[in-house]
């Protein structure tokens, strides 16, 4: 039996720390934020690893700038879609030289109850089975979807993982950013001490950034908290170091694993 596992490649894997000077240019000039050389890395390291493990993969990305930036010019608007798409494509278009993937908008597929406070998924779960199903991987991204009765609200990669790694219940849950999980910030603090196993999200100080809508590293550890009490194996891992996402894959552990204690 394959064993299903959710990744999620963080915003910050995909694009470089640029803000740009006006929001166009986040799609007029896409190769001055967006790590087209790491993708294609990625892709090939996720199909060398499924040559050696039989697994049912759902991938996730954030947007990080096409998504936080969008919300900043436009709010939360059907309008920041745009921006996030862009940025999916690219991803799935290179994804596609080496692997079977599909690309699923969360838009289309769920909404947000505002009366139950609850991404209404189940629409979405339907569609990604189905795909998983045929031998292709689901590949989804953070965007504004619609809020019912009316509306709209963000939902994240994180978000989009955690319900599906939930109701799926995956074997394995792995988060790649673009930095090691530390004690402390290690793009501010040369001191920063990697962490091999983390229990709560309080045991390191993790500044969110200003412009992130959707509660940066901190929001990251909490949703695997969750999924890892579930039982989950859950890890977050670097993704920038080469080897690292094809040996996550593997079981091995290259990250820092989140182990929760009640």
């Amino acid at each position: 039996m394959k064993a299903r596992i959710v990744t999620k490649f963080g915003g910050s894997s995909l694009t470089f720390e640029k803000r740009p000077k006006v929001i166009e240019e986040l799609i007029e000039k896409p190769e001055k934020f967006v790590r087209f050389k790491e993708i294609e890395r990625y892709a090939k390291e996720i199909s060398k690893a499924l040559a050696k493990r039989k697994m049912r993969l759902f991938i996730f990305h954030g947007v990080k700038q096409y998504g936080h930036i969008a919300v900043e010019v436009f709010g939360i608007s059907p309008k920041v879609r745009k921006y996030c798409e862009f940025l999916s494509d690219i991803f799935v278009e290179i994804f596609r030289k080496y692997l079977p993937v599909e690309q699923v908008d969360l838009a289309k597929f769920c909404k947000w109850n505002e009366k139950l406070k609850i991404f209404e998924f189940m629409d979405y779960l339907r569609e990604i089975k189905r795909i998983s199903e045929t031998g292709c991987i689901p590949v989804s991204f953070g965007t504004v979807v619609d809020k019912t009765p009316k509306g709209y609200a963000i939902i994240s990669g994180d978000d989009a993982l955690l319900y599906t790694g939930l109701m799926l219940k995956v074997k394995e849950a792995i988060m790649y950013v673009d930095v090691p999980i530390c004690n402390k910030n290690p793009k501010k603090y040369k001191n920063a001490k990697p962490v091999k196993v983390l229990h709560s999200y309080e045991e390191i100080s993790i500044d969110v950034e200003d412009f992130d809508k959707t509660g940066g590293l901190i929001g990251k550890l909490k949703k695997l908290e969750i999924l890892a009490l579930n039982g989950s194996k859950c890890q977050i891992v670097n993704a920038l170091k080469k080897g690292n996402v094809y040996k996550s894959l593997l079981g091995k552990k290259v990250g820092t694993l989140i182990i929760p204690k009640l």
